[in-house]
Parts: C-alpha cells; sequence; structure tokens
C-alpha cells in the first residue's frame, strides 16, 4: 500500500497492488484512536488506485488502515496540512 501526497491538502491517493479480488475497507483513524472515516471497496487483482477526500479533516496526523477479507490489515501514516 502507497499513499500519496504526504503530507496532504485534500486527496489522497492510495495505491495498492493485490493477488486477489476482493472487498477491502478502509478507515481513517486519529491519533487518539478515533474512527474518522471509513469505506469499502470492491478491488481487482493487480493494480489499484483510489482517491479518498479529506478535505474535512483539520490538520494532524491520522493513520489508515486497509482491511481484506481475510482480515489481514496493513497501516499507514499521513499528515493533513
Amino acid at each position: 500500500m502507497n499513499l500519496y501526497p504526504n503530507p496532504v491538502a485534500s486527496e489522497l491517493v492510495l495505491n495498492m497492488d493485490l493477488v486477489k479480488d476482493g472487498q477491502y475497507l478502509t478507515e481513517i483513524y486519529d491519533l487518539n484512536g478515533k474512527l474518522i472515516s471509513g469505506k469499502t471497496f470492491n478491488v481487482t487483482a493487480g493494480k489499484n488506485q483510489f482517491v479518498l477526500d479529506v478535505n474535512s479533516l483539520t490538520a494532524g496526523m491520522y493513520l489508515l488502515t486497509l482491511t481484506g477479507e481475510d482480515g489481514t490489515k496493513i497501516s499507514k501514516s499521513f499528515v493533513k496540512f
């Protein structure tokens, strides 16, 4: 999983290279662990790219967590300015 730009102003691009089709849940948490937003994406095997609107977030550091159908989780931090 790759996120850019980081820091971000309004649109965060999420790139994923996946081995199988499925549904993936993206969740954004603040540093206190509070869930800010969540969205499910249907993806195909191979390269996938999604644009996440982060305009409504206040400036600060966040954690984006990607969860697959099998429960596998990947997390990356990003900064909103």
